[in-house]
């Protein structure tokens, strides 16, 4: 049921038109229910800062700024040293290519104790639960829990995406 509220002025207003002999001081202090204060759940802990090589690996699903075209790119790098691990480029990527291009990297590199990743239906735990990793996924909406992220495309995708889009 949709209700109109109204403010203390209007209620004033009308009572004075109405000529009810109700004290304005009166009206002013009427009781009214608090602002509940917007808290989160929890506060989240500080991310992994990693100290050599290897340690924490980021992963990403991208796609160009032009929106012609029709693949997308998973981009998995050292988040240490910032160095490209792994760009995997297709029309469908789907959780058996982040998989294929993991155990290739894992082979070369070793495995890292942490994934940051994104909460994408791509990513899957089993691998990470498979080679002992820990997944530290980004809460939704919050861009500043992947800013490395961001960074990383951003730098890659010029010459990258110009690339991969003569190629396909």
């Amino acid at each position: 049921m949709n209700q109109k509220r109204f403010t203390v002025e209007q209620i004033v207003g009308v009572l004075k038109r109405a000529k009810v002999g109700v004290p304005v001081a009166e009206l002013m202090t009427l009781p009214h229910k608090p602002r509940r204060k917007r808290r989160a759940a929890m506060s989240r802990r500080e991310r992994f800062r990693p100290k050599s090589p290897n340690q924490v690996w980021g992963l990403d699903f991208g796609r160009p700024v032009s929106r012609r075209a029709r693949f997308r790119a998973l981009t998995c790098w050292d988040v240490f040293t910032r160095e490209s691990l792994a760009i995997e480029v297709g029309q469908r990527l789907q959780g058996e290519d982040l998989v294929g291009a993991l155990n290739q990297i894992r082979q070369k590199k070793g495995t890292p104790k942490l994934l940051f990743c994104d909460s994408e239906s791509e990513f899957t735990d089993l691998w990470a639960y498979h080679n002992d990793v820990q997944i530290d996924f980004s809460r939704p909406g919050k861009p500043t829990d992947n800013a490395h992220v961001g960074s990383f495309n951003g730098t890659c995708e010029p010459s990258v995406w110009t690339y991969i889009s003569s190629r396909h």
